[in-house]
Order: C-alpha cells, then sequence, then structure tokens
C-alpha cells in the first residue's frame, strides 16, 4: 500500500499490516501508533466501516453491461459456416441455436403422502451428485411417526440409492401433527431434460 506521509510517498507492506491486526500472536511492530494513525486517518478519508462495504454494489453485480455479439457468432447463427461441415449430422447454425435455448432445472416433487400431511415440510434437494449423474426417478418410503409429530425412523421402498440419500436428509426435517404411525411417502426427481432435440 502507498501513502502520503510528510510530502513523501511510503510504501507499506500488507501482509505487515495483516500480522499486526489479525495475527493471534502478533510480534508488535515498534511503530503501531504510526499504523493505528494511519488506519484511523484512511478511515476518515473512505468512511465508517469502509472494510464492511462490498468492493461492487449489489447493482453493478446484478445486472452487468451486456457485451456487444460477436459478428462471428452472428455469422455462425446465420449458417455462413454450414457449408465448411457439410457431412455432419448436424449444422453447424442449428447447433448454435439450440445451445441458446437456456436448460430446464431439476425438479423434486411430493407426489403423495398418506393417510396424514405433515404440518412442516419441504421437498428434498436434488442432490449435485444426483445431478451430475443425471440420476432421475420415483423413491417411495415409509416414515415412522412418533407421538411428538417427529420422525423415529424411515424405511425405502424403491428408488436409486443416490437419490434416497437426498430423501433421507429432506424428510428428517418433516413433522407431522402428532400422529403416532406410519405415513407412506412417494416423492418424484425429473432432470427435465428434452430427449430427441434437433
Amino acid at each position: 500500500m502507498r501513502v502520503g506521509c510528510g510530502g513523501e510517498d511510503r510504501r507499506i507492506r500488507i501482509d505487515i499490516l495483516d500480522r499486526d491486526m489479525f495475527d493471534a500472536h502478533p510480534v508488535t511492530p515498534e511503530h503501531t501508533s504510526w499504523t493505528m494513525a494511519l488506519l484511523n486517518r484512511l478511515d476518515k478519508l473512505l468512511g465508517s466501516a469502509v472494510m464492511d462495504r462490498p468492493v461492487f454494489t449489489l447493482s453493478e453485480i446484478a445486472s452487468p453491461a451486456k457485451p456487444e455479439p460477436s459478428p462471428l457468432l452472428k455469422d455462425q447463427e446465420d449458417g455462413k459456416f454450414d457449408g465448411l461441415f457439410d457431412r455432419g449430422s448436424y449444422r453447424p447454425s442449428e447447433l448454435f441455436r439450440q445451445a441458446q435455448i437456456p436448460l430446464a432445472k431439476p425438479t423434486v416433487e411430493v407426489t403423495s403422502i398418506s393417510p396424514f400431511h405433515p404440518s412442516i415440510y419441504e421437498a428434498p434437494q436434488y442432490s449435485p451428485l444426483a445431478r451430475a449423474a443425471h440420476v432421475e426417478g420415483q423413491v417411495t418410503l415409509t416414515l415412522l411417526v412418533k407421538s411428538d409429530g417427529h420422525i423415529a425412523s424411515t424405511s425405502f421402498l424403491s428408488g436409486n440409492p443416490i437419490l434416497q440419500s437426498a430423501v433421507a436428509a429432506g424428510v428428517a426435517q418433516w413433522t407431522f401433527p402428532g400422529v403416532g404411525q406410519e405415513v407412506h411417502v412417494a416423492i418424484a426427481f425429473k432432470m427435465n431434460c428434452q430427449s430427441g432435440r434437433r
């Protein structure tokens, strides 16, 4: 860091400031008072709690400037390079257009709960591992509910083991209105991939 001091520029190594402020067992520099005076001066110049403010404002992050479209990509979309790949199954322009279509997000839906519905519940999360492996399908299970409404045990009847892990973590948070018996649940995991798109 470079700071002005008595008409001269001084350089301060950041690691010294870090050690002085954050080390659990600092080797306090000889001129700690000078360091603190510098930090107070920076605080006055930059405003209070400057270290707590984000480097970028939320508006900059939320809506970055959209770059100008590349003329090369425009030519690609218009099919100007299709003739170079006349033996392929797909035209490059068609592949480019398909790549612009956003993919549908995977969904998790609780399709049935009987004979009692929980008073507090959310659908389990689609685990990153299951999404990466494109695992989908239905998971069926039986919950043994204690008299206080919390889950005593979970028994899986069907479903991929990766999905069962996600379900076990999700249903552990469910609470029922004090039924004290078995509840049957079915949960569907769908990748929502559009097959056969050309």
